[in-house]
């Protein structure tokens, strides 16, 4: 089933408009070969800013790939030169975009990849507007620029691939890169970390877990909450104990935190929303680098991946189904260690199967 869409307003559809421009009927996609068949072994990889797109979606598997960050770097047709194929992630910068055009004389094909339903963003009342404004306004700027270019479209789920009309060799799943091998950097002394890594296109999951982590918070005396977030989030949960509200970090320094972090019970709720039926499970993978297991929303973007009860946990129930999930993993180490097996298995036949 394609991902649900609801009518928007004018600048909604304008945006829609203007980025289906890069699939127009004739639906340009990857050519028969599959995802990794039309990139090649070394694509040139534009994207703006570093992100977890990049690192999950490609570098992942493309160990060779040249990405470049058009937010903070010069034009330099050197990038492209011997490429096997130039992917843009989401969007890029104008000047970029305006040098690919004039080198377009060699035969790399060129290839939009697209890891959130982006045409659709401003459909959804619960993203932030800013972040939705500014992300569907780059979007439709490059997706009409690469339609000159006769560039192709890869998206990252199969809902996108459906919702957009595509085949499967247009979906280019996530891939792991950096998780735990098993050990892990704290000693046992009793306490239990349970945490939850989301960004501001998450803030309706935010709002919805004060509740949940106050009651487990009450159950479990040695249960502590590490949460990222801005100054409204600090005051959100500033009246439960044992709770860490950390400042958001880039992307490279995020990484680091949790590969270097002792954590136990990531949490990863979905709210539901067409924009978010169009995701990926990239969340297990982040729950995996910090050495944690995850209790997810038992959703087809997370049943991809996680088989309940024994690399996770899947919960249908509301705040209840909830907050006895993650008590029960907080209560029983034999049992989180068992679902930790699971996820190291689950993530190195990932890494094996790498493209």
């Amino acid at each position: 089933m394609g991902c649900d869409t609801k009518p928007g307003g004018r600048l909604a559809q304008g945006v829609r408009l203007a980025a289906a421009r890069c699939w127009p009927t004739g639906r340009r996609t990857v050519p028969p070969g599959g995802d990794a068949g039309a990139l090649g072994g070394n694509p040139a990889v534009l994207h703006f800013k570093a992100f977890p797109t990049v690192h999950y979606y490609l570098q992942s598997r493309f160990p060779a790939a040249r990405c470049v960050d058009t937010s903070t770097t010069a034009p330099d047709p050197a990038v492209f030169d011997g490429a096997s194929a130039v992917v843009v992630v989401r969007h890029a910068r104008k000047d970029w975009l305006d040098l690919l055009a004039g080198l377009r004389g060699d035969a790399s094909p060129v290839i939009l990849f697209m890891d959130d339903d982006l045409p659709s963003i401003l459909d959804d009342p619960s993203l932030p507007l800013g972040y939705a404004l500014r992300t569907s306004r780059r979007f439709a700027a490059t997706s009409g620029r690469l339609n000159r270019l006769g560039a192709v479209l890869l998206v990252s789920t199969p809902g996108l691939a459906a919702k957009y009309g595509l085949d499967d060799a247009a979906v280019l799943p996530p891939l792991p890169s950096d998780f735990r091998d098993g050990t892990r950097p704290c000693a046992d002394d009793g306490q239990v970390r349970v945490f939850y890594h989301g960004t501001t296109s998450h803030i309706r999951e935010i709002a919805w877990l004060r509740n949940v982590m106050r009651r487990v918070l009450d159950r479990n005396p040695n249960v502590h909450f590490e949460i990222f977030g801005p100054e409204k989030v600090r005051r959100l949960y500033a009246d439960l104990p044992r709770t860490t509200v950390r400042r958001p970090l880039g992307w490279e320094a995020y990484r680091r935190h949790a590969l270097e972090s002792c954590l136990d019970i990531g949490l990863a709720p979905l709210a539901d929303t067409p924009f978010n039926s169009c995701r990926s499970h990239v969340k297990f993978f982040d729950i995996a680098r910090a050495g944690g297991v995850g209790v997810y929303s038992d959703t087809p973007v997370f049943r991809r991946i996680v088989r309940d009860g024994e690399n996770g946990v899947l919960e249908s129930g509301g705040e209840d189904g909830w907050v006895d999930a993650v008590c029960a993993l907080a209560e029983d180490s034999a049992l989180r260690e068992r679902l930790r097996r699971g996820v190291a298995s689950t993530m190195a036949e990932l890494a094996g199967g790498r493209a």
